[in-house]
């Protein structure tokens, strides 16, 4: 259970901030920087996902032999 909770909850901490900077950046007009700084931070958690399916992948192999 820990290993599918962790990744939400790592998830969830990573967009405090980003959802601070853009409630900032939107009150001063800055909405397209917003829209980037989310797809990117999407982007890059997708990305540690798919890094951690890959090794949990590869550790249920060894033990499937």
């Amino acid at each position: 259970m820990l290993r599918r909770v962790l990744p939400l909850t790592l998830f969830l901490l990573l967009l405090i901030p980003a959802a601070a900077f853009g409630s900032e950046a939107e009150m001063e007009g800055h909405k397209e920087y917003v829209t980037e700084f989310f797809i990117g931070m999407i982007v890059l958690i997708l990305l540690v996902f798919a890094l951690i399916a890959g090794f949990e992948a590869r550790r249920a192999r060894r033990n499937a032999e």
